[in-house]
């Protein structure tokens, strides 16, 4: 890997960064060949930029506390995203709730980009940062871009990776039969990045993202409960309660995953253009397990301080410092970055209103009913 590094920030490239077809011009037609590298250091100069935390935040623990208490505030004021509540039904009976946004669809271009946002915990669209993304991405004067919140399954631990996996598979399935020239872009936060991976994987080059984004991924889900174990003894009732949702689901996550296959060795499994970030004080996630890749398709970016999904920079500013590299990235890979064609099975709306794809007719799904809600109304979904 060849690091690239702030006084706090470390950004590792692959030592060959895959070779790439880039628009000269954002936008354009006319491209040539290059790095994933110069591109990135090109169009994501947030990510070259160190992080800093607020005096009063230097504790991984802190950052990852700190955005309950954002989303309580928020929740009080009524502040947020609004966004467009669906279900999907699938083939065998069960649902998947979506939040989208903007909460008005015609807002945006029916081929806009989409940004497909797995979240690892329970309280969906109304997350801050994924309110954050959502209101950069798609309210009026953001990037017009669609985004779409993805709820992971309740389910048995043995069977929640791969109901988590086919839900996913399921969403793009959908997302494509309603707006089939739009780039669907993944972004996973926390035990939400291992299911992106997993699906990556098994999927492969007939994967329907163009690239994916992986925040404060549990690279080891065996070592996370443990690592966890000092957050767990707080004092406070409050503040274990603000656990609950992180430890559940990585708790069952744990129960399924083969222990002698970490995520991280599935790291050069990966096709397409992704972005990891992590930080060493994760509370979550032990630094020792944090990987170096050797995928010419994946840049790696740690920082010292921002905990789980936390990066919190100033209590100003609601904005912390990986939204804008998240929103860059996303950005590049789709206004500068001309992603090659790749093979994909056809999608059809069966006789039944299923809507499934040629080779896997025995899965599915339909949309099964929609409201529209305010996000911070429905944090479930």
């Amino acid at each position: 890997m060849a690091p690239a590094q702030t006084s706090s920030t470390h950004v590792s490239f692959p030592a060959t960064p895959a070779l790439i077809t880039a628009r000269r011009v954002r936008g354009g037609k006319e491209t040539v060949k290059c790095s994933l590298k110069q591109v990135v250091e090109r169009r994501v100069p947030s990510l070259f930029e160190a992080f800093e935390p607020v005096w009063w935040l230097r504790n991984g623990t802190f950052q990852t506390l700190y955005d309950s208490l954002v989303e309580q505030i928020e929740e009080e004021n009524d502040q947020g995203v609004r966004f467009q509540r669906s279900r999907l039904r699938t083939l065998d009976g069960r649902i998947i709730p979506l939040c989208s946004a903007p909460f008005q669809p015609q807002d945006v271009d029916n081929d806009a980009p989409i940004i497909v946002i797995v979240n690892g915990s329970n309280n969906g669209s109304s997350h801050p940062f994924v309110q954050s993304i959502a209101s950069r991405a798609s309210e009026v004067g953001g990037l017009g871009y669609r985004t779409v919140v993805v709820s992971l399954p309740q389910s048995a631990p043995t069977e929640w990776l791969r109901k988590s996996c086919q839900d996913l598979r399921l969403v793009l399935l959908h997302l494509v039969s309603r707006h089939p020239g739009s780039p669907l872009l993944g972004l996973g936060l926390s035990v939400g990045s291992n299911v992106l991976i997993r699906y990556l994987v098994e999927e492969g080059t007939m994967s329907r993202l163009h690239t994916a984004c992986l925040l404060s991924c549990p690279w080891d889900l065996q070592a996370t409960p443990h690592s966890m174990g000092t957050m767990l003894k707080a004092p406070s009732t409050y503040l274990r309660s603000m656990l609950n949702d992180l430890v559940s689901a990585v708790w069952e996550s744990t129960e399924i995953q083969p222990k002698d296959e970490p995520y991280a060795s599935l790291l050069p499994e990966i096709s397409i253009p992704t972005l990891t970030l992590n930080a060493w004080d994760d509370p979550a996630v032990p630094r020792s397990r944090i990987p170096l890749g050797v995928n010419p398709n994946v840049v790696m970016v740690s920082s010292r301080n921002g905990g789980h999904l936390g990066w919190h920079r100033s209590p100003e500013s609601d904005e912390r410092w990986t939204t804008p590299v998240v929103l860059e990235w996303l950005r590049m890979s789709v206004e500068d970055v001309a992603a090659p064609r790749r093979p994909s099975r056809t999608v059809f709306v069966a006789e039944d209103g299923f809507v499934r794809e040629a080779g896997r007719e025995s899965v599915g799904c339909r949309v099964d009913s929609g409201i529209l809600v305010s996000a911070l109304s429905t944090p479930n979904a």
